[in-house]
C-alpha cells in the first residue's frame, strides 16, 4: 500500500453545512501559511487513528483542496478498501474558529467563518457537508456516488439552537 495517494476537497466555501457553518473564501489563508501541509489525515476525527499525512493543501475558488499519502497501517488499508468500494468518500476538517460573524439565511442563523486554525483533515462516513469529498485515488478520478440527502430539518434545527443568536 506504500505510496497510495488520495485527493479532494476537505471543505467548501459558501453554503452552510449541517451544523450551520459556512466557510468564507480566504479563511484558510493564514493557517496554511503557518502550517503549510503539515497536517494529519485522520479516521473519523480520531487523533489516535491516523491514516496518513497531508502532502499538499491549498485554497482554490471552490474550497480547501488537499492531497494526502496513506500510511501502511491496518486502519489505512481498511480505509483504502472502503474508498475503492465507494463506501468512504466524504471529508471533514477539525479546526478552531478565529474570526466569525453571524447572519440569518433562509430563516436560520448561519455562522460565517472568516478565519480558522486548521488542525486536521479526516475521512468520514457522513460529513456535515456531503459535497466535501474525495475526487481522486492515485491521480485517477473517483466516480461520484449517488447524492445522499442533507441532514434532516429536525437535526438542522437542533444544531441551530446550539449556536448563539446573530448580532442585531
Amino acid at each position: 500500500m506504500t505510496g497510495r495517494r488520495i485527493s479532494g476537497y476537505a471543505a467548501l466555501f459558501g453554503a452552510p453545512d449541517a451544523q450551520a457553518d459556512a466557510i468564507v473564501a480566504g479563511a484558510f489563508r493564514a493557517t496554511l501559511r503557518a502550517r503549510g501541509d503539515r497536517l494529519p489525515l485522520l479516521w473519523q476525527h480520531a487523533m489516535a487513528e491516523p491514516l496518513g499525512h497531508v502532502v499538499a493543501a491549498r485554497e482554490d475558488g471552490r474550497g480547501l483542496w488537499f492531497e494526502a499519502a496513506l500510511a501502511t497501517t491496518r486502519r489505512a488499508a481498511d480505509a483504502l478498501a472502503l474508498i475503492e468500494r465507494g463506501s468512504l468518500r466524504e471529508c471533514s476538517i477539525g479546526f478552531v474558529p478565529r474570526r466569525v460573524r453571524f447572519e440569518r439565511r433562509d430563516g436560520r442563523t448561519v455562522r460565517l467563518i472568516d478565519a480558522l486554525d486548521l488542525v486536521e483533515i479526516s475521512l468520514v462516513t457522513l460529513a456535515a457537508n456531503p459535497d466535501a469529498r474525495l475526487t481522486a485515488l492515485d491521480g485517477r478520478p473517483l466516480e461520484r456516488p449517488a447524492a445522499r440527502p442533507r441532514a434532516p430539518a429536525a437535526l438542522r434545527r437542533r444544531l441551530e439552537l446550539a449556536l448563539p443568536p446573530a448580532p442585531a
